[in-house]
């Protein structure tokens, strides 16, 4: 019985952790997307122009 529990115990500590690094990567994840938008923005009042507004290579 004592192993079930042991066992169960580990199960439910290491989904937390794995919760818990998930969590973390995603909050890395936005602050790293916000720190790009806040780049673009930048750009954009500079030179009014915006990274999505150039226009694509064409190879033959």
């Amino acid at each position: 019985m004592t192993d079930r529990r042991a066992a169960l115990a580990a199960s439910i500590a290491n989904a937390i952790l794995e919760s818990s690094r998930q969590h973390e990567a995603c909050s890395l994840l936005a602050a790293e997307t916000l720190i790009q938008a806040e780049a673009m923005r930048q750009q954009f009042e500079l030179t009014g122009r915006r990274p999505w507004d150039a226009k694509g290579a064409v190879i033959n």
